[in-house]
This record gives C-alpha cells, structure tokens and sequence, in this order.
C-alpha cells in the first residue's frame, strides 16, 4: 500500500493526476478522528474515483451509530440539521458564496456528505450558477479548455482563486482553496465541482482539514476547520 497527503500540495497534484487516469483509493483517516470520517470505520472499502462523464457512486446509507467519537475542539464547530426525509447524510445547503456573488443552493433536495467520493457534485439548477459565479469572479484570470469532467479551469501561473462558502441551514463552511481548485498539471489548475444529473455530494477533497461529525441520534452534522496536520 503507497500512503498519499493530498493535503500537500505535490501530494494534492498527484492525487489530481491519478483521478484523471482513473485510480482506485482507499480513503484512511487518521485513527484520533473517527468522528470526522463521514462513516464507521468498519463500514470503509476501496473506492474508485468518480467517472467525469458518470453520476456520481451512490452513497452510503445513514449508519446506526459509530464507536464513541472524539470531542471537536476549539475554534467552536458550527451544526446544522440532517434531512430527515433523506436515508443518507444529507443536510440543507442554502446557499453558496464565490467571491463576492452569492447563488441558491440545492433546496430540499439536500446536499450529501460523502467521504467515499472523491470530488464534489452539485445537481441543477445549482451547479450552472455557481459555475456562472466563479466565472463573474475570475474575470481577471486566463482561462484554460475545460478537462477530464472540469469545466471551470485557468492558467495557474499568477492566479488568485476567489473564496467559496458553503451556507448551511445553521453555519457557514468557509473553504481553504486547495479544497475546490486543484492543479491539473504544471500550468492549469481548474474548479474541482462536476455536474451531477442526479444527486449533489461534499466529497472527500471539499471536506479536507475538517472535523466532520454525525450525530444521529440528534440528527446534526457537525463541522469546523482543524489542521489535520496535528492530529
């Protein structure tokens, strides 16, 4: 087995450049954080990167309940309700900010956490506007052809990427860069938000250097940034 830190930026490359030769991965948290994984651990298998042309793999199913998880420290983590219609972990996303332009996020229909899946996919009408927000915001930047599934892409050479935030029914995840654009290559880094024609997912690399934690008997998710480096 060959260990990868994507959360490194070499590490992020590579991991960028074996999605797109279709790679398989299997996806390991560290052992203190069980609570941020998305699933019990005893439910994690190998899991191949998402097809750019496919739907995304089916989540898994709300679990019963996991070992006793770990407390999220300091700074406080925000919740916000799990869907109750929704057999999986899926929670209200009202809204999404790029920038400075703000667009509706995926309504009833939810948003899913998903760790098992390895970039994120949102469903329209929501994926068209917030591709249409980061393009409003990066007007300044040189565009590249869109590939492997990507749409959204620029020369990275100089390239400051506006901030995007995800609005929760209860809290805002305020995302660090890496974990929605990633280099493609030396020379091209591209938004890594795919279309979905069905359902929308928060995949493995959107909820880097993140604690995540289900509460199911409360029905709550849970989140806040952490260096995972530290763990």
């Amino acid at each position: 087995m060959v260990q990868l830190d994507i959360q490194s930026s070499d590490g992020h490359r590579l991991f960028m450049t074996l999605i797109r030769l279709g790679a398989s991965f299997t996806i390991t948290p560290h052992a203190s954080s069980a609570s941020a994984a998305g699933r019990c651990p005893s439910s994690r298998s190998s899991t191949s990167a998402p097809s750019p042309t496919a739907s995304p793999a089916t989540p898994p199913r709300r679990a019963r309940s996991c070992s006793a998880p770990a407390p999220l420290r300091a700074p406080v983590s925000s919740r916000t309700p799990l869907l109750q219609a929704s057999t999986y972990y899926s929670v209200n996303l009202e809204s999404i900010s790029i920038g400075a332009a703000t667009t509706p996020g995926t309504g009833s229909s939810g948003i899913i956490f998903d760790s098992g899946t390895t970039v994120a996919f949102l469903a329209e009408p929501a994926y068209t506007l917030a591709k249409a927000a980061v393009l409003s915001q990066t007007a300044n930047l040189t565009m590249a052809p869109g590939r492997d599934g990507y749409e959204v892409c620029f020369q990275t050479s100089g390239a400051v990427f506006p901030s995007m935030v995800l609005h929760f029914d209860g809290g805002d995840m305020d995302l660090p860069t890496q974990n929605y654009f990633g280099a493609v290559d030396d020379t091209v880094s591209c938004w890594i938000v795919q279309k979905s024609p069905s359902l929308s997912i928060v995949g493995n690399i959107m909820q880097m250097n993140f604690h995540i934690r289900y509460d199911v008997e409360k029905s709550m998710l849970s989140f806040q940034p952490y260096n995972c480096d530290n763990l």
